[in-house]
């Protein structure tokens, strides 16, 4: 069974239960002007199901299996440069040369031409001492806080601190961007077009922040923005 006809099976077990038509509509069909030229006429297809299944169904299966390979080809590439701080204590069984590739390859990745952010003979050498002070199956946000932990290792080990922190900070997914444009619109419309930037920028933050600003005690707040603004000399 292909995934037209799982899907249409789906869809018709959906339909039952909202009691819906479940004939496919057809359009009317559109005559278009003959050019002198033409030895044949078109082929026209009446079939609404089969309209249906070539012009949407499979056009939105395409789109949604590139879209797929894209984002997986990502993750790959994540992966293939930022695995081994997935666990910093199992580069104790490693060897020295192919830790040193490992640094090089994430150095080129986090390269654009003559800047860097991390050096990875400089890595290199602090991966040699860390992977032996970390605890055994740290995570990468464990790491980091392990490091927080230990007075001066920000300085003794900063392109560890470094790629701990684009690791952490690469986003999975695009909803979370996805979700701040929907608020902008609906925050900015029509009525509200003379908004300034920074009174947008402040409105935006707290309605994708919304579960920290529930939390915030408004009578303080409001005292706070009185002190401020009033211009009464006492």
């Amino acid at each position: 069974m292909n995934g037209f006809e799982s899907s249409k099976i789906k869809a018709n077990e959906i339909v039952d239960i909202m009691n819906i038509n479940k004939t496919f509509k057809k359009k009317r069909l559109r005559k278009t002007k003959k050019q002198f030229d033409y030895e044949n006429s078109d082929e026209i297809n009446d079939d609404p199901e089969k309209n249906f299944r070539t012009f949407y169904f499979n056009v939105i299966a395409d789109g949604a299996l590139s879209s797929f390979n894209e984002r997986f080809n990502q993750f790959q590439i994540y992966n293939n440069n930022f695995s081994f701080l997935y666990n910093i204590s199992e580069l104790r069984k490693i060897t020295n040369d192919d830790l040193m590739k490992i640094c090089l390859n994430l150095q080129n990745y986090l390269s654009d031409g003559d800047s860097y952010d991390i050096v990875a003979s400089e890595l290199y050498e602090e991966l040699l001492v860390f992977r032996h002070t970390v605890k055994e199956d740290s995570t990468p946000i464990g790491a980091l806080s392990f490091l927080k932990t230990m007075p001066g290792s920000f300085t003794a080990f900063p392109n560890i601190v470094i790629s701990l922190r684009i690791l952490l900070t690469i986003t999975i997914t695009s909803a979370s961007a996805e979700r701040s444009f929907s608020k902008l619109k609906i925050i900015k419309n029509y009525l509200r077009n003379t908004m300034s930037q920074k009174r947008l920028t402040e409105l935006a933050m707290i309605a994708i922040e919304n579960e920290v600003a529930n939390t915030l005690d408004f009578k303080n707040v409001i005292e706070l923005f009185a002190s401020k603004k009033s211009r009464k000399k006492f």
